[in-house]
């Protein structure tokens, strides 16, 4: 029983080695195997090695045997590969929900899958973000709201809103807010969750500005399972109008970005082009336009020209 039980730990600590200190650059020998065991105070000798990297190679860990930049193994593949780590830390970094603690933890689980090698490569990546959250419940918050959504049960929390107290920027005392929740959801680098309160009203609330969530002894309302999906769909989806952008050729790039890959676009002789797409007729959208006003002009619909005009009246307001 003691030496299967020593088997069983001497295979687990071989694949963590292999994980560790091994990738296509970086083999390591059966001798050199059994070293890094022997750091453990585990003893084995190289032909246990060889039986043991068949036993882990059959169970499926892809471990590759060469002879160049020097004789030995290494793990060829892992869960994730290293452009599609890159992407996750890269979405991670640049989450401004997720505190500066939690992005470094989530980092730093993220990179053990690594070799120690190419954990280098990483360690000279820079992100930058303009702000991250401070709230530290985040990770909390869209488990027990995830957890109530698939039990079925409403949820309570306070909400907090920024205020200005001796010209500082701080957050009130809170409210306390009663839920159906129906979905969460992530858009414009915003987590939110969205359901139903007590009166039937659709009602969507930042993660980040919420905190002391819990789990109540109540069903949620049937006006909440039953269009959560709905709901979902319009919070994303909100009303859109067709609409005819003439632009100059220098704000294709921003152009593209603001409104996706997927917009068709004709050429207006050398130096325009033309765009007819779906637009929200929302602040963000409005201040983007209004930001490139000098390069884009809204030639459809009336009621978008109108928004704008009326927006940029009253910035030039101020400043009269």
């Amino acid at each position: 029983m003691q030496n299967t039980l020593n088997q069983k730990i001497k295979i687990l600590n071989i694949i963590e080695i292999l994980i560790k200190f091994t990738d296509d650059d970086h083999p390591l020998s059966a001798e050199e195997i059994c070293k890094e065991l022997r750091k453990k105070d585990i003893k084995s000798e190289r032909k246990a090695i060889y039986r043991y990297i068949d036993l882990l190679s059959n169970y499926g860990f892809d471990i590759n045997k060469t002879i160049f930049p020097k004789r030995g193994y290494y793990l060829a593949s892992r869960y994730f590969e290293i452009p599609e780590l890159k992407l996750l830390i890269d979405a991670v970094s640049s989450a401004s929900f997720i505190t500066d603690k939690k992005t470094n933890e989530l980092i730093r689980k993220l990179k053990k899958i690594l070799s120690f090698y190419q954990i280098k490569e990483f360690d000279n990546l820079r992100y930058t973000v303009k702000s991250k959250a401070n709230n530290e419940e985040i990770y909390y918050n869209i488990d027990a709201i995830n957890r109530a959504i698939c039990k079925d049960k409403k949820v309570k929390f306070m909400h907090y809103k920024e205020i200005i107290s001796d010209n500082r920027l701080i957050f009130d005392n809170g409210n306390m807010c009663t839920i159906s929740p129906c979905n969460l959801i992530w858009a414009e680098d915003r987590y939110y969750v969205c359901g139903f309160n007590i009166v039937g009203t659709f009602v969507k609330y930042k993660i980040e500005k919420i905190k002391k969530v819990s789990i109540l002894n109540e069903n949620r309302d049937d006006f909440g399972k039953e269009i959560s999906t709905q709901a979902a769909i319009k919070f994303m989806n909100q009303k859109k109008v067709r609409s005819k952008l003439i632009c100059d050729i220098s704000v294709l790039e921003q152009f593209v970005e603001q409104f996706g890959h997927d917009v068709v676009v004709k050429k207006i002789g050398v130096s325009k082009f033309e765009s007819e797409l779906d637009i929200v007729m929302d602040e963000t959208n409005v201040r983007w336009l209004i930001k490139y006003s000098d390069l884009i002009f809204v030639k459809e619909p009336i009621a978008l020209k109108d928004v704008i005009i009326d927006k940029v009246k009253k910035i030039n307001e101020n400043y009269l």
